[in-house]
């Protein structure tokens, strides 16, 4: 099965977002007792503790002290994931609902880490998680057949640009969508030149890395969030003359036996502690705007199945100008990409079936203004 660890794309966004506010998403149930807004003050890495902030729209000064261990991160994510809505849960006191998110927290408070149940985290986890993009609220039913604010867990989606102006990148498409699986090179074969470069004085060290690094295979993907990003699809669509392949990836829907991890992007080259799959997944901040996430797995090059294929965006250049039909009469390439568009699109509808899993297809529009 393919491993996505939840866990570090939620600290590295909290990393990202250190100093800044945020409103709680738990407003949208629109309750009386408004959430109050936060900010993520520190992550403790020695005392494995993040620290948040608390103030009230109408407080001019900063607010309450909460401390979120990690293992609470971590137990709220193995509890969620997988589950369909469970309520959030936010009583201090013993008679809590086990079923709840507060509830499995303080359970395994006591029984497992011999700690205190009389601090409410749940509320406060659910709006890292659902920040963060890896959860998502709705209203569920309670034990007692209340209407009660719930969450669930969201699978992690990212995108495959490719190019579709001719032959080959058309069939290349059609091979994607008829086996669900994407290719997977060596790391020499991709474009950034400082690819798994590292800084060592050790020989031993460069053999063995170099041997590990020889043995793994990778696929290059961006988050869901880079559809917006006009470079990616410059970059890999040739300027919105292709497609965004859209995956949904779990622990539980595959067969290859890979891992997805996200990029860190920083200037530190050097190989100290470091495993090779945190080498080969470092890259200088210059290329921090492609949001990326690769899937890592030791084997040949080839295709390997990441996750299901649940849409495809096509891109629809100058669709949205008033004089797209004297471009169109103009741009020889643009017909090219229209005519490959119309039978991929065609493709995707033939093979759509009660057996597999539905494929959506999105015209995608650049936005100009």
């Amino acid at each position: 099965m393919v491993s996505v660890n939840y866990f570090e794309i939620l600290i590295d966004f909290l990393k990202n977002n250190i100093d800044k506010d945020f409103e709680s998403p738990r407003r949208v149930f629109q309750r009386k007792r408004v959430p109050k807004n936060f900010k993520i003050i520190d992550l403790n890495e020695s005392k494995q503790k993040i620290k948040l902030q608390f103030r009230s729209e109408d407080e001019l000064e900063s607010g309450s002290i909460l401390y979120i261990d990690y293992w609470r991160l971590k137990e709220a994510i193995s509890f969620l994931n997988g589950c369909d809505f469970v309520p959030i849960g936010s009583s201090i006191s013993e008679n809590y609902n086990v079923n709840s998110l507060e509830g499995r927290l303080k359970e395994i408070a006591k029984t497992k880490y011999n700690k205190s149940t009389d601090t409410k985290t749940a509320p406060h986890i659910v709006d890292l998680l659902a920040l963060s993009g890896n959860a998502e609220l709705g209203e569920t039913i309670s034990d007692n057949g209340r209407k009660v604010d719930g969450v669930r867990f969201k699978p992690l989606k990212l995108l495959k640009f490719r190019s579709l102006t001719n032959k080959e990148e058309f069939d290349r498409a059609k091979e994607i969508i008829e086996k669900g699986k994407f290719y997977c090179s060596k790391l020499w074969d991709h474009n950034d030149p400082m690819e798994g470069v590292f800084s060592t004085y050790c020989q031993e060290s460069i053999d063995t890395l170099f041997s590990e690094k020889n043995a793994t295979v990778f696929c290059s993907l961006s988050h869901r969030n880079a559809l917006n990003n006009p470079l990616l699809w410059g970059y890999y669509a040739s300027g919105f003359k292709g497609v965004a392949i859209e995956i949904e990836v779990t622990n539980e829907n595959s067969i290859d036996n890979g891992e997805i991890k996200k990029i860190t992007y920083d200037n530190d080259s050097s190989s100290n502690n470091k495993t090779v799959k945190e080498i080969i997944t470092r890259k200088f901040p210059n290329w921090e705007h492609e949001n990326e996430y690769r899937f890592l797995i030791n084997g040949d090059k080839g295709a390997y199945f990441i996750g299901n294929i649940v849409r495809v965006y096509f891109g629809s250049p100058y669709e949205n100008v008033v004089n797209f039909d004297d471009i169109k009469n103009k741009a020889k390439y643009l017909n090219e990409y229209n005519k490959f568009r119309k039978q991929l699109k065609d493709y995707i509808e033939i093979t759509n079936s009660p057996n597999r899993i539905k494929i959506d297809i999105k015209d995608f529009i650049p936005n100009i203004t």
